[in-house]
């Protein structure tokens, strides 16, 4: 059976996927020592790995890779930001438009381009309202949308525990309880061998570490809206621009996943 990485929020199909997550589909079968702990409340990390041993090193490996690869992409999201926000002179005379910024067409600056360019129609006033919550720059606003259901989930994440579940075969091996400062417990299934709880091991840390990456997702859109900020006009320039870094810092995380799965032969 094929590896899978899934999260699970409490009421919200997770956003902000890091590296190999997907939203989670089903819940695992549990074993008895803990069919009666209760998960609903809390962020649930996931992994389902092949009962064979070398297969689920494969795919720990293949996932250790992806949240590396996010890792690099997220660190570089500043640099090519500043780049882009310096292709041109600041204030009115800017000119939201792929041939103005040189970028290709379909790409993630392409998108965060129509995006700013419908922040500044709502910073000049002359956004088109049809009705409650239906406004003219949809772009803009599902990007606003998301961001704000993003910030939700993290502010639940921070105030929560995260259950880290490894499973082999749907048979669930070992479940975690771990905080942000790093304080966690375990419980193992009884039968579990040497070599299977340190795939377990394996797996906890790649949550861990996504878990982390998703508070740097916010710093990165954060710094990201304050440069972006430049282009537009108003003091409320950067509020503006958060979905535009959002869309982008998020478009950036889903070409890097593509890229990886296709060249894994996912």
């Amino acid at each position: 059976m094929p590896a899978t990485f899934e999260l699970s929020l409490p009421d919200s199909e997770p956003l902000g996927l890091i590296g190999p997550w997907e939203a989670a589909s089903q819940k695992p079968v549990a074993f008895d020592a803990m069919s009666a702990v209760e998960t609903s409340d809390v962020p649930v990390w996931r992994v389902n790995l092949p009962a064979d041993e070398t297969d689920a090193h494969r795919a720990l490996n293949d996932a250790e890779a992806k949240v590396v690869a996010a890792e690099s992409a997220l660190q570089e999201v500043p640099a090519r930001l500043e780049s882009f926000a310096n292709r041109q002179p600041k204030g009115e005379t800017v000119s939201f438009d792929v041939a103005s910024f040189g970028v290709e067409e379909d790409s993630p600056e392409a998108s965060m381009l129509d995006v700013l360019n419908q922040a500044r129609t709502i910073e000049q006033g002359q956004a088109v309202s049809y009705g409650i919550g239906e406004v003219a720059n949809e772009a803009w606003e599902q990007a606003k949308v998301q961001l704000e259901a993003f910030l939700g989930q993290l502010q639940k994440e921070v105030l929560n525990f995260a259950w880290v579940e490894t499973n082999l075969e749907n048979q669930l091996l070992a479940r975690t309880a771990v905080g942000w400062s790093g304080d966690s417990n375990t419980v193992w299934f009884d039968q579990a061998s040497v070599e299977q709880l340190n795939v377990h091991r394996r797996a906890l840390h790649v949550a861990v570490k996504s878990r982390a990456l998703r508070m740097q997702m916010f710093t990165t859109v954060t710094g990201g809206a304050a440069k972006l900020s430049l282009l537009l006009t108003t003091p409320a320039g950067a509020v503006l621009a958060l979905p535009a870094a959002w869309k982008y810092v998020n478009e950036i995380l889903q070409q890097v996943k593509t890229y990886q799965t296709l060249t894994q032969g996912g």
